[in-house]
């Protein structure tokens, strides 16, 4: 039986029967651990973590128990408590004693168990016991009587009241007293929850990886890469110079790094350390090579558990020569001149789509199933965006998840900040503006549902009436979760420059080039709006410059760019009825806006290359009045696309290409 004897350790006698021992009455107060030159100390440091959230009910207690005072040669264990806030504080510090007691227990007892039927197997096969004398035997064994265990619950030199509540009772500094044992009480340390590596490592790709952090910020938290290094011998200690010359600046020492690969990592084996920064990229000779993270997550001096994780798949085989898109960043080696940025549109098909047995088995059958996933697509996705150093990124279909697990992460550290825009409803993707922050400053944000804004804002109220007498094309715009986002950046380099970008992805069906039309024609009467507003902000007659990305769904000769480069549409435009079949499918609109546009990547061959549809969709317009064109990123050819008989393939991970330019600012 568990034994908790009675009295405070200050000699105040409580109400509470089962309470703590006088026999620990000396412990000393310990402050919360404080940054020291290296973080080891607390690696091995005996302490209870104590996971306190305010919006739960419950308090998570994990603390690493073993070889003390009763658990002599015991190796240390860590338990895991879930008690609720309002249970007292002695009835839990009870239930710990009675838990790690019935551990050790359990320990004594296989050991016994193990032992004794070691013998009688011998004495059964020598024929020196009988099969009656066996199972006596084992039935005699003698019961292990419980271990006595200690328990307290310290603050500042002062037992806890037993009938404090958990909620209130676990503090930081405080001390839980086990078996003569001091365990530093630490609330909500920095704690990785999870996470993966890809499932498919490319050599020379900075390898990704997800992890899930609570109570810390990736950005503090210390990295090392390894990799499972079979038949090297002396692995261990094979560390690669770059390691060895920042050695000395490290939080953890790479001696306490090697210890805890050697307890942690799984399967066992020689564990090689290759990076300890955030990013490794393996190389071609890794091909084939199982890899290992290890993350010590940190938080303001406090190193937290630490945490690994092992890729389920071997380092990949490396791309395919040529790669398409390194090579349009030859010419893209550079940033923009000043005075001038590069702007990117691109989209990268969505994961919602591209993963789906109906896209593999329809849409995209000559595309290795492997090459679609998300796992291997965004990696691509990153490096090929990233390579083509651009100031301004417009995307379209961007997973919503993806964005905030993944491409918002990535791209911070590139030196850009991202906004999102969801489709409306249960569309799980939408586009997405990134801005180089040396480039850039945001100023304000403008984003719309193109058909509800449409039906709802009263800046449409003439548009939409039209619309209305129509049953069926009403239907057909209602329907459609068109999204439009409106970002406004100013240059740093000169405040009186101001960009607004719109961003947009507009419905595809080739059939209804007229509700393109219609989608723009909001889109451009919500611009004017911007600028009046922007302007009126301001206090400045200065007319804000437009940039306008997207997937038009569109090629040259339809009515979108008819309106956007000339201004206007006829009310008798072939598009408002070329593909109608009754009247109240359609309605005959003039429409104009006031924006001067040019398509500043000029006339491109191709920017979508499926089998069956090769063709530029995909578009940059520019205001005249503000910008030129000083150079243009080029496609791929013909040949290139057709390499893996269309896109997506093994080089390019979008069934589009991005398409980019220099614009420069024009000086009046």
């Amino acid at each position: 039986m568990v034994r908790f004897l009675q009295g405070w350790i200050c000699g105040v006698i409580p109400s509470h029967p089962r309470v703590w021992s006088p026999s620990i009455s000396c412990v000393r107060h310990r402050t919360r651990f404080s940054m020291p030159e290296r973080l080891d100390s607390q690696l091995n440091a005996r302490r209870v973590c104590v996971r306190n959230v305010p919006t739960e009910n419950t308090v998570d207690l994990s603390l690493r128990f073993g070889n003390t005072t009763s658990t002599p040669g015991m190796k240390p264990k860590i338990f895991n408590f879930h008690r609720l806030k309002d249970e007292t504080v002695g009835k839990t510090l009870d239930r710990i004693a009675q838990n790690l007691s019935s551990k050790i227990v359990q320990r004594q007892l296989s050991k016994q168990h193990q032992k004794g039927r070691k013998t009688l197997k011998k004495d059964s096969e020598s024929g020196r016991a009988t099969p009656e004398e066996i199972v006596a035997a084992e039935a005699s064994m003698q019961p292990i009587v419980p271990p006595s265990i200690t328990v307290a619950l310290m603050q500042e030199e002062t037992a806890v009241s037993p009938h404090i509540p958990n909620a209130l009772a676990w503090n930081d500094g405080a001390v839980l007293v086990l078996d003569q044992e001091e365990y530093q009480v630490v609330v909500n340390p920095p704690t990785v929850i999870s996470g993966k590596i890809t499932s498919h490592i490319l050599p020379e790709f900075p390898i990704d990886y997800q992890l899930d952090f609570e109570f810390a910020d990736e950005d503090e938290a210390f990295f090392v890469w390894i990799k499972h290094a079979i038949g090297v011998k002396n692995a261990h200690d094979e560390i690669p110079p770059e390691v060895l010359r920042t050695a000395a600046s490290l939080p953890i020492s790479l001696s306490a790094v090697k210890r805890a690969i050697a307890e942690k990592m799984k399967p066992p084996g020689v564990w090689q350390i290759v990076s300890v920064n955030r990013e490794w990229r393996p190389a071609l000779t890794d091909v084939g090579t199982l890899v290992g993270l290890v993350c010590f997550p940190i938080r303001d001096g406090v190193v937290g558990e630490v945490y690994t994780t092992v890729s389920k798949n071997l380092v990949a085989e490396a791309l395919p020569e040529p790669v398409p898109y390194r090579q349009r960043h030859e010419v893209c080696k550079h940033r923009a001149e000043r005075g001038s940025f590069r702007v990117i549109s691109y989209n990268i098909l969505a994961d919602v789509y591209a993963d789906q047995e109906s896209s593999l088995k329809d849409l995209f059958p000559y595309c290795p199933p492997e090459f679609m996933k998300s796992d291997y697509r965004r990696q691509l996705l990153v490096d090929e965006i990233s390579g083509y150093n651009a100031d301004l990124v417009c995307l379209q279909e961007v997973d919503t998840k993806l964005f905030s697990r993944y491409f918002d992460r990535q791209f911070r550290r590139k030196g850009f900040e991202g906004v999102l825009l969801s489709k409306k409803g249960n569309i799980a993707e939408g586009v997405v503006t990134f801005y180089r922050t040396d480039k850039f400053e945001l100023f304000s944000r403008h984003d719309i549902a193109v058909s509800e804004s449409l039906f709802e804002n009263p800046l449409f109220a003439s548009l939409a009436d039209k619309i209305k007498e129509k049953d069926k094309l009403k239907d057909t715009m209602v329907a459609r979760a068109t999204p439009l986002q409106v970002t406004v950046l100013r240059s740093p380099e000169e405040s009186s420059r101001i960009v607004v970008v719109a961003n947009t992805h507009l419905w595809f069906r080739p059939q209804f080039p007229h509700v393109r039309l219609i989608q723009m024609a909001v889109i451009m009467r919500h611009l004017e709006e911007v600028i009046r507003m922007v302007k009126t902000e301001l206090k400045t007659s200065s007319e804000p410059a437009v940039v306008l990305c997207g997937d038009l769904n569109s090629t040259s000769g339809w009515g979108v760019h008819n309106f956007l480069r000339t201004g206007q549409i006829a009310e008798d435009y072939s598009d408002w009825s070329q593909f109608c079949k009754e009247e109240d499918e359609f309605v005959r609109l003039a429409l104009s806006h006031p924006f001067k546009l040019y398509s500043a990547c000029g006339e491109l061959p191709h920017t979508n290359f499926v089998p069956n549809f090769k063709a530029a969709i995909d578009w940059i317009y520019a205001d005249v009045n503000s910008f030129e064109t000083s150079s243009v990123i080029p496609v791929p050819s013909v040949e290139e696309l057709s390499r893996h008989v269309a896109i997506p393939s093994v080089v390019f991970p979008s069934d589009h290409l991005a398409i980019g330019c220099d614009l420069r600012w024009k000086s009046s």
